[in-house]
């Protein structure tokens, strides 16, 4: 990816994420983890990297409206190329893990908002994350209703935190329903689902 495809993301994503910002009369709240409508599932991804070792950390949680934690997923990678890879990553495991649970319509939210853009975003990618885009793009089209959608680290943190305990202790695992002890331990109580 050069340096204007990068501008250029930015700056899409700005436009296109400036409609959910609240008018300036309003008080502003710090962004928080939403629920999804009744009968549906939300998945949060997020990916963390080690920039000096090159390892990563993928975390997924899947929770239903009530906040309840249905399914979960921590990842350890030794070997990605950078940030965005982990992230990518951390999206397509996102969608498999949804589509392996059998759910044919869920929300995805991921707090990397120049993929969530450029996976929204229709016609050919030029940049070099083109063929790990089509992949994505192609398990999407396994499902029948899945909506992407950009949040801030603030409303991802259960996510961020499971990734994070990936890379710290190197090791992977799945979840659910509902948060293990060894996660417990690592995720702020304020992060923990019901």
């Amino acid at each position: 990816m050069n340096s204007q495809d990068l501008l250029r993301d930015y700056l899409s994503a700005q436009t296109d994420f400036s409609t959910t910002r609240q008018p300036a009369t309003t008080a502003l709240s710090p962004p928080v983890w939403r629920p999804p409508p009744i009968g549906s599932i939300k998945i949060n991804v997020d990916g963390a990297f080690h920039p000096s070792t090159g390892a990563a950390g993928i975390g997924i949680v899947a929770r239903d409206a009530e906040g309840t934690l249905l399914l979960g997923r921590a990842t350890y990678l030794d070997t990605v190329a950078d940030s965005t890879s982990a992230e990518l990553q951390a999206i397509s495991a996102g969608v498999l893990l949804g589509v392996e649970a059998g759910w044919q319509g869920f929300i995805l939210e991921s707090d990397a908002a120049l993929l969530i853009n450029r996976l929204c975003r229709a016609g050919e990618d030029a940049s070099t994350l083109r063929r790990q885009l089509q992949d994505i793009r192609s398990l999407i089209d396994t499902v029948s209703s899945l909506r992407l959608h950009y949040v801030p680290r603030e409303a991802n943190t259960l996510a961020h935190s499971v990734a994070n305990w990936a890379l710290h202790f190197q090791s992977s695992m799945y979840f659910g329903p509902g948060l293990p002890d060894a996660l417990r331990t690592f995720v702020p109580v304020v992060n923990q689902p019901p």
